[in-house]
């Protein structure tokens, strides 16, 4: 049962993944992608974030994308899960192959990421995180999630305390 973690970017789910790595053992991927947005790492397991990137960029198919990431995932073993945001475009399909995934929402005004992601990232990204917010709060009503509210800072250990129940008995 993989953990997902939703958001829009700049919203506090690096953070989160980072804590369901490092507290709870669960494969995130790492800090695989590390860059001047976050130089601690985005805790973006690398295929994952590479194919979202790639589709949501329409440099492959989406044929393209579902292959490639049904095969990526194929092989991941227990306690695993990923945090990539680009994957708002296709979270139905994405829990078709995944449908007992435990899915997180890490939920920040949508203004404050905006301010966030343009004084960290290109000037272009205000669309891309408007984008993914409108479907987030398309797909979400109609699923099972537990809602992070990133309206406030949390200590990892504030986070962690606040992961348990989303987690159940699974992962605690």
């Amino acid at each position: 049962m993989p953990v997902i973690v939703l958001g829009t970017g700049r919203c506090g789910s690096s953070i989160t993944a980072k804590v369901l790595e490092e507290r709870f053992g669960i494969d995130m991927g790492g800090r695989a992608v590390v860059s001047a947005a976050c130089p601690l790492g985005s805790w973006e397991e690398n295929t994952i974030h590479t194919l979202a990137f790639r589709f949501e960029r329409r440099q492959i198919s989406f044929h393209e994308f579902l292959d490639a990431f049904s095969a990526h995932v194929a092989g991941k073993t227990e306690p695993w899960g990923f945090k990539a945001p680009r994957i708002a475009h296709v979270l139905p399909i994405i829990l078709t192959l995944l449908p007992d995934s435990r899915l997180i929402w890490c939920d920040r005004d949508v203004e404050d990421c905006v301010t966030s992601a343009l004084n960290r990232w290109r000037p272009d990204s205000e669309g891309q995180i408007r984008e993914r917010r409108r479907l987030l709060e398309y797909w979400l009503p109609f699923l099972n999630y537990h809602r992070l509210n990133f309206n406030r800072r949390w200590t990892e250990d504030e986070l962690e305390q606040e992961l348990r129940p989303a987690l159940k008995e699974q992962y605690v």
